[in-house]
């Protein structure tokens, strides 16, 4: 299968493809699928960062958002661990608790 042009996809176009794509217009959803079809769709690699700073300023509702498209972005359930571990020395116990419930409530028990 040949490549064509690559799309960088921020996490939010990424979260408006799956969850909102009447924000999307035409021709960029067109350009998104046609890319997807060739294998030409990469994703921000900042998506960890984000989901560490939405850990960070206490912010539920948007963490439970970029969940589901961190996991189909690439991002593993060990690393959401990872991730939320690493929240508990940098940003302190109660940060982690709570992404670690809200972790549960997206995604069910998986993420203990």
């Amino acid at each position: 299968m040949e490549v064509g042009a690559v799309i960088l996809l921020d996490t939010h176009v990424l979260l408006w493809l799956l969850l909102e794509p009447r924000r999307l217009s035409a021709s960029a959803t067109a350009a998104i699928r046609k890319s997807l079809a060739t294998g030409g769709i990469a994703v921000a690699s900042i998506t960890l960062w984000e989901l560490a700073m939405m850990i960070a300023l206490h912010r539920e509702e948007e963490f439970k958002l970029h969940v589901r498209p961190a996991l189909a972005n690439g991002v593993s359930l060990d690393e959401l661990r990872a991730l939320t571990m690493q929240a508990a020395i940098y940003t302190g116990v109660p940060a982690a608790n709570a992404a670690f419930r809200w972790l549960r409530e997206v995604l069910g028990d998986a993420p203990q």
